[in-house]
């Protein structure tokens, strides 16, 4: 799937340059408002400034939005989606993943009430070919993050949640939280387990040494904190403080370099340490 970033861009000025005229339109009513009440014409600087307060509220304000909107999708179809072969961006990442898969990968321990999840932009696509190809799922999230022991009761986590479904069962289940991989724990329930030679195995848990190499290097990487859980088939991964939805502004102009900057490239190196697995 190529991309056309620069066709992209040209989009992009078309609606920024609209939101330019209609700001313009907008100081053209601020001044006949001043002009009209100077004339001592209520009614009609009545009207004037209600049609100035609508077009804000209403028109102007959705303009930017959009537009801001437009600015994130283009970013990731510009490079996430290359990576997923995929165009499939949303704004409301419930579209794409539920609030189950959160809970069920217990990496935060959740408060137990509605809307504590809380899934914003996301994506999803497949990497591989045929019998080794993964579905992808990324969104961003904010979670209501339950705190035991404290005097807060709660803490609002923020990052992007990445879900994976693996094209088998690798007969891995283990947790790792908080960054902290010294305490990955590996559950052995699959006999063949032990089929793991021992030059793949690493620090006595029968993990692929490789998975270790790639763990480090994503944890060096990363400005966000990791999480992750594998449970056969399945794998989730939490990254606190990193974001697809890069922070795009409605005052400036969106140019072909910023589409083409890549808001999560830790994406690419989570993908990397989950083929490790296979």
């Amino acid at each position: 799937m190529k991309y056309d970033s620069q066709k992209a861009a040209v989009k992009l000025k078309k609606e920024f340059d609209r939101i330019r005229y209609t700001a313009y339109f907008m100081i053209g009513l601020v001044i006949c408002v001043i002009l009209v009440s100077a004339l001592r014409k209520f009614w009609l600087t009545l009207i004037i400034i209600a049609a100035t307060v609508f077009i804000q509220l209403f028109v102007f304000r959705k303009m930017q939005k959009d537009y801001v909107n437009h600015a994130v999708e283009e970013n990731i179809r510009a490079t996430i989606g290359q990576l997923l072969h995929t165009d499939q961006v949303v704004m409301k990442g419930k579209e794409l993943m539920g609030e189950d898969v959160i809970r069920d990968a217990a990496l935060v321990p959740v408060m137990d009430k509605s809307g504590a999840i809380n899934l914003f932009t996301g994506v999803a696509g497949y990497v591989g070919k045929d019998s080794k190809k993964m579905k992808v799922t990324s969104c961003d999230v904010t979670i209501a993050h339950h705190q035991e022991g404290t005097k807060i009761s709660a803490e609002i986590l923020c990052g992007n949640w990445i879900h994976i479904a693996l094209p088998e069962n690798t007969n891995y289940h283990f947790t790792v939280k908080d960054g902290q991989f010294r305490s990955l724990v590996q559950q052995n329930e699959k006999e063949n387990i032990g089929d793991i030679s021992d030059e793949e195995a690493a620090n006595g848990t029968g993990m692929p040494e490789r998975f270790y190499r790639q763990l480090e290097k994503l944890e060096d990487y990363t400005t966000g904190i990791l999480s992750m859980r594998v449970d056969g088939d399945m794998v989730d991964v939490f990254l606190k403080d990193r974001f697809l939805a890069a922070n795009f502004s409605a005052r400036g102009e969106v140019t072909k370099q910023m589409i083409d900057w890549n808001p999560m490239p830790e994406l690419e190196k989570v993908l990397d340490l989950v083929w490790t697995l296979i």
